[in-house]
């Protein structure tokens, strides 16, 4: 009885540990991900359909032909192999977080640094006095 005790095991979520050849398929799909701002829209979907990702990889797997002859992406099939795999999901959705992160980071930093007024419209806002009145700014 001993040889059915792993006949029916699943991977947990937790042992997942992407290869270099994965790390880099998931960095380069989140970093397209968040190029195109859909860092938001993509987590909520790969959350939303976490449970699911064994029959979404089988859904490529099915497609791929027709996306091969549409598509030049050689990486298509190391990706749905990847997705097969419990905590792949997980992984892409932390690159993605950590992406976004960094990107706000910057945003942030730049802000900091290009104090708000300049720019075209910049010249059109009202600046507060010493006094406590308003005034335009003049040019």
């Amino acid at each position: 009885m001993s040889g059915w005790k792993n006949a029916f095991a699943m991977e947990r979520a937790a042992d997942f540990a992407p290869s270099e050849r994965e790390r880099e398929l998931i960095d380069k799909f989140a970093q397209r991900i968040c190029r195109h701002g859909l860092a938001l829209p993509a987590i909520l979907f790969l959350e939303t359909a976490r449970p699911l990702n064994f029959i979404g990889a089988q859904t490529m797997v099915f497609f791929e032909p027709i996306v091969r002859g549409i598509f030049d992406w050689p990486s298509y099939d190391a990706f749905a192999k990847m997705l097969e795999r419990r905590g792949s999901v997980e992984a892409i959705i932390a690159a993605i977080e950590a992406i976004e992160a960094d990107q706000q980071r910057r945003v942030n930093k730049w802000k900091a640094e290009h104090p708000r007024g300049r720019g075209f419209f910049g010249r059109f806002r009202r600046q507060k006095s010493t006094v406590g009145e308003e005034k335009s700014d003049e040019h």
